[in-house]
C-alpha cells in the first residue's frame, strides 16, 4: 500500500511538471511609406534696380530628403545661345525697333540659401546667399561638380513637423556705362528630385 502511494505521487508530479512548458514566436512586420515630393512655385518677383539682389523662394514639400539643381539659358551679345542664365535685353534702335542679333547682358551673379529644413548634408549657403556672389556657370553646373549649389551644400531633409524646406535664390545684375537702359530679364529653372534616406 505504501509503495502504491509513492508511485502515485511521482506520477502526479510528472504530470504537473508539463504545465510549465512555454513557447514564443516573434515576427517582424514592415509598412512601406512612399516618398512624396512637390514644389510650390513662387510668385513672379518684382523688378529690382541694377546692383540690387532679387530673392525668389521655392517651398519644397516632402516626407524625406531631396536633391536640387538649377538650369537656365541666355544669349551673348550677338544673339548666340548660352547654357547659363544672365540678365539680358535685346537692343533697340533710335526708332524703338528691336535690333536683330544684338543684345546687352549685365554682369550676373547668384546666391542660394536653404532655410526651414530639418537637416542639411554639408551647408546651407552657396554664393554667399543674399550677397549673390556666385558665378552663373557654377549655378547650373552638374550636381556632381563641387562648385555647384548641390555640390557645395548637398541634400536637404525637410522639417520633421512641417514636411517642408525652402530654397531661396538671390540674383543680381550689374550694369556698366555701355549697357542700354531698359528691363533686363533672366530665367532660371529649379529641378527637385526625391533623394530618400532610409538610415542604417
Amino acid at each position: 500500500m505504501k509503495f502504491q502511494q509513492i508511485a502515485l505521487t511521482i506520477a502526479l508530479f510528472a504530470v504537473s511538471a508539463t504545465g510549465f512548458a512555454a513557447e514564443s514566436d516573434t515576427i517582424k512586420q514592415s509598412v512601406d511609406v512612399d516618398q512624396t515630393i512637390s514644389v510650390d512655385s513662387p510668385a513672379d518677383p518684382a523688378t529690382a534696380a541694377a546692383g540690387e539682389a532679387i530673392n525668389v523662394a521655392w517651398t519644397v514639400n516632402s516626407n524625406n530628403a531631396f536633391k536640387y539643381a538649377f538650369s537656365g539659358t541666355s544669349k551673348d551679345d550677338a544673339g548666340a545661345d548660352l547654357k547659363y542664365p544672365q540678365f539680358i535685353k535685346q537692343d533697340v534702335d533710335a526708332n524703338g525697333n528691336l535690333v536683330d542679333n544684338n543684345y546687352d547682358s549685365l554682369g550676373t551673379t547668384f546666391g542660394v540659401a536653404l532655410s526651414d529644413y530639418e537637416s542639411v548634408q554639408s551647408g546651407d549657403m552657396w554664393g554667399n546667399g543674399k550677397e549673390a556672389a556666385g558665378e552663373a556657370k557654377s549655378l547650373v553646373a552638374d550636381t556632381s561638380d563641387a562648385t555647384s549649389p548641390y555640390g557645395t551644400m548637398g541634400r536637404v531633409m525637410t522639417g520633421d513637423k512641417t514636411g517642408k524646406a525652402t530654397i531661396n535664390l538671390f540674383s543680381k545684375g550689374i550694369a556698366d556705362a555701355t549697357d542700354q537702359s531698359g528691363i533686363y530679364n533672366s530665367e532660371v529653372m529649379l529641378t527637385v528630385t526625391a533623394e530618400e534616406q532610409l538610415g542604417g
